[in-house]
């Protein structure tokens, strides 16, 4: 009993000291566990700081990535803007500088300006028209929001088409609008050509190169050589004469380079328009009659305007504006008031017909009869026709008027023609404007004289000439009449005349008589009513010259076709003028008959080759035409004296003595400055000076040594 109880005791303790034994291991692996778990939690916090180090650390590398980026894109962003604020403010600041004007009368402003300063006017221009093409070239390309080509096209918008759309020298916006949107065209071309280049450059710069050098070449060859030659034939005169350059008193220098023939075609702009007046042909009815008083009328007659006054009816503000308070409803009036009519427009018709009709003055051809009788045996013709061609150049005249050009030469010392030609190679214009030749041409004065002086048709109408033009400008005299000395002069009026034809809204905006696709200045045909307008002044003579078959007349037609910028207007008349020539010496009355075929200047609208070399356009504005045609009885009289002149220096001056000569006037009322050109002309000692030339359109040498 005793050893089971040991036994057992024994077994308790045991159990005790496993228990103890299980218990101290329990508390030793609670302790490991807790210490462990200690340990966890204390790698578990210094990872957590390590990553909430690391993710600070992030944040602040994503913060300044954003910053630099933001940075960048604000600088992209700013730059941009100031690049493209700079462009469009530097391109319309250019723009409006170019708009300066002058105030005045167009005669005193023509004065005033240095044309030499054009060709800086273009090139401001050029450049302005280059940073507008920028920025449409960027947005073709997306180099650039779209929002800047807009806010500066814009702006060219207002400047263009509200700020100034003048068309006279005080405001002449549309010439510099015209202009800025031709060169805008090339411009953004270029850019484009150059951005393309560019790019290929970058992929292949060997074939890039190559054909940049091959393109180069070409380009330089093809220019050198219409440059070298463009001069070729600027000395020709009629067949096979030249102009005698080596004159002891005014030597003729050649120019270096004749920008004209360089340009030559290239700016027809009704030939690459596909324009003819069949296309154009300017006939609406409700553009004429919304001006008038009549405002149902079909059938329109043309007031008659010859007994208007030269001032103030007829003067450039007043004109226009007067024809169109004088438009008649011809269905009104009985069929003889309607013969009085000289032109009407028929709009009954499809398309319009303009019908041109004359009666005769039978009791004032019969007193002016009388009156030639007295002097019939001392005129030199009974008859002339004065043709007279604004602002063209001997040398353009080649150019441009060639079959007019062989219709003179087939006449041109040939002893088998009945019309003998003449011409006369420096004829020189005394200034750069139509007034200031004129004047001198018709009165025999300076342009700048104060008093009442003659014109030379005074002379003729009291020598018993009847007296009849046409010119395609709505104007009474060849050039504008505006307020100044000559208001004071003595004007003639003719007989019958046919300018009112050409104050029609169809063809002369008023109030804006220079336009520049519009009216008498324009760069295109000049169309009305399905017909060029010089077709119609042609049509208008040879009804004059027809009406006054047997009277004694003194006929003037005259044309503003080559006064304009692009210098190929001019060609559009060849046909016509020839045809006129024929009609003309074809006729019985031609063998009493002179022929005179002038211009004041030569190109006074200066083109694209005006502002590569001032000179050469100055050539062209101080050589103009100068020809005249007689009848082969006549020519034998006069012949030495007309040869001995070809290559002597005749100015205005002289076409007025001559003009006088040929109706006989009285010889005190001859100017002191000219000669006649039926007698040889003594020229040793004419310069520039004696007739009051300025320098910048002399080209003597003389006159400036």
């Amino acid at each position: 009993m005793e050893y089971e109880v040991k036994k057992y005791t024994l077994i308790n303790r045991d159990e005790e000291d496993l228990d103890n034994t299980i218990n101290i291991n329990s508390t030793d692996d609670n302790l490991n566990i807790n210490n462990n778990t200690n340990n966890i939690n204390k790698t578990n916090e210094e990872i957590n700081k390590e990553q909430n180090t690391n993710q600070t650390i992030n944040n602040n590398e994503n913060k300044f990535k954003l910053r630099k980026c933001l940075s960048i894109f604000l600088n992209k962003v700013t730059l941009m803007f100031l690049f493209q604020l700079i462009i469009i403010v530097l391109s319309a600041k250019l723009y409006i500088w170019t708009l300066w004007g002058c105030e005045g009368t167009q005669a005193e402003c023509l004065q005033k300006i240095d044309q030499s300063q054009i060709k800086i006017f273009a090139l401001v221009l050029f450049i302005s028209a280059f940073l507008w093409g920028l920025n449409i070239t960027f947005l073709m390309f997306r180099y650039v929001h779209f929002v800047y080509p807009v806010i500066q096209t814009l702006v060219f918008l207002y400047l263009c088409f509200i700020h100034d759309t003048g068309t006279n020298l005080a405001k002449h916006g549309a010439y510099n609008r015209a202009y800025l949107i031709f060169m805008l065209i090339p411009c953004i071309i270029i850019q484009i050509i150059l951005i393309f280049l560019i790019k290929i450059f970058i992929k292949r710069k060997l074939l890039t190169t190559i054909l940049i050098i091959i393109a180069v070449i070409s380009f330089t060859i093809y220019i050198r050589t219409k440059i070298e030659f463009s001069c070729s034939k600027w000395n020709n005169g009629l067949k096979t004469t030249k102009l005698d350059t080596n004159h002891k008193v005014c030597q003729i220098k050649q120019p270096e380079v004749c920008w004209q023939t360089v340009f030559d075609n290239y700016l027809d702009f009704s030939y690459w328009l596909g324009d003819d007046c069949t296309k154009i042909s300017f006939n609406n009815r409700d553009m004429m009659l919304k001006r008038t008083y009549i405002k149902d009328a079909k059938v329109i007659g043309y007031p008659r305007t010859e007994d208007w006054s030269y001032y103030w009816d007829s003067t450039l503000n007043s004109l226009q504006f007067k024809v169109l308070k004088n438009f008649k409803d011809i269905e009104k009036y009985s069929e003889a008031e309607k013969k009085k009519f000289e032109v009407i427009v028929d709009y009954r018709e499809d398309p319009p017909k303009l019908i041109q009709q004359m009666q005769k003055k039978e009791e004032v051809a019969k007193e002016r009869l009388e009156a030639f009788k007295k002097n019939e045996d001392k005129v030199l013709a009974k008859n002339v026709v004065y043709i007279f061609i604004d602002s063209l150049s001997r040398d353009h005249f080649r150019r441009k008027l060639v079959k007019t050009k062989a219709w003179l030469e087939e006449r041109f010392e040939n002893p088998n023609s009945k019309e003998v030609s003449y011409q006369f190679l420096r004829y020189h214009a005394v200034a750069a404007w139509t007034l200031a030749n004129m004047v001198p041409a018709h009165f025999g004065v300076h342009h700048t004289y104060k008093g009442s002086p003659q014109d030379f048709l005074g002379y003729y109408k009291e020598n018993g000439y009847m007296l009849g033009q046409s010119h395609n400008v709505c104007d009474k005299e060849l050039y504008d009449l505006e307020s100044g000395v000559g208001q004071d002069y003595r004007y003639t009026n003719f007989d019958h005349e046919n300018n009112g034809l050409f104050c029609d809204p169809n063809f002369s905006i008023p109030g804006a008589p220079y336009s520049l696709f519009n009216g008498p200045f324009a760069i295109k045909r000049r169309c009305l009513y399905s017909n060029d307008t010089n077709k119609y002044v042609f049509d208008y003579g040879k009804l004059f010259w027809q009406t006054y078959k047997d009277s004694p007349k003194f006929l003037r037609v005259g044309f503003l076709d080559s006064h304009e910028g692009t210098t190929e207007v001019v060609k559009y008349m060849d046909d016509n003028l020839v045809d006129f020539l024929n009609l003309i010496t074809g006729s019985e009355e031609f063998k009493d008959t002179m022929i005179i075929i002038m211009a004041d200047h030569g190109v006074n609208m200066p083109a694209f080759y005006g502002f590569m070399d001032n000179r050469s356009f100055q050539y062209e504005k101080a050589l103009p035409i100068f020809y005249i045609v007689l009848p082969r009885e006549k020519a034998n009289i006069h012949n030495d004296e007309l040869k001995k002149n070809e290559q002597k220096m005749l100015t205005p001056y002289d076409i007025n003595n001559t003009l006088l000569n040929i109706c006989n006037a009285d010889i005190n009322n001859y100017n002191s400055k000219g000669k006649t050109i039926f007698k040889e002309v003594d020229d040793t000692d004419r310069t520039c000076k004696m007739f009051q030339i300025e320098d910048i359109i002399c080209v003597c040498k003389e006159s400036n040594s």
